[in-house]
């Protein structure tokens, strides 16, 4: 029995002394690694490494962010907040601060623009004033190009220049070097005179005493693409507008064309007030003018399926034959005078040119407002002129009739006379060429006249309206 309690206690002391040794052995594996990764974090760099890291939360935030092992407490993480949202509110005061000062440049860019406009203003003034040997001169003439009455004059684009005739022709001219024009194609194919011409797209429309309206293909083949036989009159004018294409005749008829559709007449309305002679558009309110035999001015709304809006009776006494947009203003012409109407202002009369302002008809009246009639702009000058069977163009000072007319309180008590006027170089009073058509170009630097010799003038000077004060250039 003794004996065996003794064998027991040696296998309990055994099996002790092996737990021991085993304890012993694991702290000695557990004292070398110990020892290893502390080696091993001494070899590392301080960002690597467990080392206590003294910059600002705001650094070592930026680093956390980029993906660097950096550990940040909560303390730490508050203070980055607060930095970030104290820089946020400083960029945010420098946003306000930028925006304002944009605003303060643009107001101050306007402001000297409506200046510079009306530096402008007054210096063409003071230069047509001045006579036409001042400022206008004839810089060049294509002599009797046409066998009869230059009727039309387009610029087609900054190359392309059309001209058309009673000769039953249009000429397409080219522009080369200082405004010098060449013939590169005569078009024929109307039976009667050419009244006139339009853009259309990529086409020039024409027409004619015959009471059609062709399409012709100038930058191609040259050749007519089709003809709209929509009218029983001739066709005294025809518009491009919104892609669509507009027409009046003597018919009384406006009609309006849709080229997406080949050209088919989509509306027609009788003017109901006798022959219709000119159509115009009024950018500023983006409505249609026409002008009729009665005197009447009717009013088409082309966003309400043209219809008419309003009709002006008794605009002037005499046929209205035409029509043209003056910033923003309607500038009507019978054969003796013209009127000015404020489309935004119940088309009330603002001014009227002197009677008899030509000693004959009026067969034209231009202005360099070519586009958006309501939009300024410094860079151009605003010139009205009516061109006359008397042989001469005259220049108008619109803004001193207009002040006259408020001074008075009557539109009609201060009819103003022109301010200049040219003719040309072979002038004769006795036996006068009748400038039947006139044009500005559309940088409002040349001015062509086509006369009733089948000749068109053309003149310049009107650069120095704009180089008498420096410009700088706008791209």
């Amino acid at each position: 029995m003794n004996h065996q309690d003794t064998h027991e206690d040696v296998e309990v002391k055994e099996h002790t002394n092996r737990n021991i040794n085993t304890k012993r052995e694991r702290e000695k594996e557990r004292s070398s690694m110990s020892a290893d990764l502390s080696a091993v974090a001494a070899s590392k760099t301080p960002r690597e490494g467990k080392e206590e890291d003294k910059r600002s939360p705001y650094a070592r935030g930026v680093d956390r962010a980029l993906g660097v092992d950096v550990t940040l407490s909560w303390t730490e993480v508050q203070t980055l907040l607060l930095a970030l949202k104290d820089r946020q509110e400083e960029q945010e005061g420098e946003i306000r601060q930028l925006k304002q000062q944009t605003r303060d440049m643009g107001e101050l860019i306007q402001r000297q623009q409506l200046e510079i406009a009306e530096l402008r203003r007054a210096l063409s003034q003071n230069v047509l004033r001045n006579g036409d040997s001042a400022a206008i001169f004839e810089a060049d003439t294509l002599q009797r190009c046409h066998k009869a009455t230059v009727t039309a004059i387009l610029f087609f684009d900054d190359k392309l220049l059309a001209t058309a005739s009673t000769d039953k022709s249009i000429i397409v001219w080219e522009k080369g070097k200082e405004s010098e024009y060449t013939r590169i194609a005569t078009l024929r194919g109307h039976a009667s005179g050419i009244s006139c011409l339009a853009k259309s797209g990529d086409l020039l429309a024409s027409g004619s005493g015959d009471s059609t309206i062709k399409l012709w293909d100038i930058m191609g083949s040259m050749s007519c693409g089709g003809t709209i036989e929509e009218h029983t009159a001739a066709v005294t004018d025809v518009l491009q507008h919104d892609g669509l294409l507009a027409s009046v005749s003597a018919d009384g008829f406006l009609k309006v064309y849709d080229p997406l559709v080949g050209y088919d007449c989509i509306h027609s309305m009788d003017g109901q007030e006798g022959k219709a002679f000119c159509v115009c558009m009024c950018a500023s309110v983006n409505l249609v003018a026409t002008g009729h035999q009665s005197g009447a001015v009717k009013i088409w709304d082309p966003k309400s399926e043209w219809l008419c809006q309003r009709t002006l009776h008794s605009v002037r006494p005499g046929p209205l034959c035409n029509l043209t947009s003056w910033r923003g203003l309607l500038c009507a012409a019978d054969r003796r005078c013209f009127v000015v109407l404020d489309p935004k202002n119940s088309w009330n009369q603002l001014a009227q040119s002197s009677e008899r302002a030509h000693s004959k008809e009026i067969t034209s009246i231009i202005s360099t407002d070519q586009t958006d009639a309501s939009e300024e702009d410094s860079d151009r000058i605003y010139l009205l002129a009516t061109s006359s069977a008397d042989g001469t163009t005259k220049f108008w000072d619109v803004h001193a009739m207009m002040e006259s007319a408020k001074f008075s309180g009557s539109s009609t008590r201060y009819r103003h006379p022109p301010t200049a006027s040219v003719t040309p170089p072979d002038f004769e009073p006795s036996a006068p060429k009748r400038v039947c058509s006139s044009v500005f170009s559309p940088d409002a630097r040349l001015m062509l006249t086509g006369d009733s010799s089948g000749s068109v003038h053309i003149y310049a000077g009107f650069s120095s309206l704009f180089s008498a004060i420096d410009m700088p250039h706008h791209e």
